[in-house]
């Protein structure tokens, strides 16, 4: 049974990584869509436990990122990733749901930390992160305002979570899958 919301988890969020990667969005359609089947499957397939733990997984994962988008005024998260990650704490429960959204999340900090390396503006990004920790007596000066669009920028060369959320839930997927065969083998 524990198949059935992986393997839709996985396929949501395949859908979601390439929809993100093609046009910079995540529909509605898509992430409340599964969010919604979710709740049902879970609910028809594993009873009032897996209802509770649909419900506790979606708490659980989303409590971070929609502050993160509160906060940020959605320039640090998007609306449609915080939806996303809705969506698979609801398929994933909260363990699993946790895991995925780590794995996500440090996929993408690798990703653009090499980015900005690449770029040369590694030393003026991390100056900016730094931002947000220091005291307002101890900020220095910044040549970028943090979340703020540069000339020559362009919200398409924002780097888009949904890919990194389509490889983080995969390999979860597969790795539990692993797990799975594992114990089945050592029981046999």
């Amino acid at each position: 049974m524990i198949h059935l919301p992986l393997s839709l988890a996985i396929a949501t969020a395949l859908l979601l990584g390439a929809t993100d990667f093609r046009t910079g969005r995540m529909p509605n359609v898509i992430t409340l869509g599964s969010l919604a089947g979710a709740l049902l499957v879970r609910f028809l397939v594993e009873g009032g436990g897996g209802l509770t733990s649909a419900i506790l997984g979606l708490a659980v994962v989303v409590a971070g990122p929609a502050a993160l988008f509160v906060l940020s005024r959605g320039n640090a998260i998007g609306g449609g990733d915080v939806k996303a990650l809705a969506a698979l704490g609801a398929w994933l429960g909260p363990s699993s749901g946790l895991e995925v959204e780590l794995g996500s999340l440090m996929l993408l900090a690798i990703y653009s930390l090499g980015k900005e390396a690449w770029h040369g503006r590694l030393l003026e990004m991390l100056k900016r992160s730094m931002q947000l920790l220091l005291p307002a007596r101890m900020k220095f000066k910044s040549s970028r305002a943090l979340g703020s669009i540069q000339p020559g920028e362009t919200a398409s060369t924002l780097v888009r979570f949904g890919p990194f959320l389509a490889v983080g839930t995969l390999a979860h997927g597969l790795d539990r899958w692993a797990s799975l065969e594992t114990l089945k083998v050592l029981l046999s």
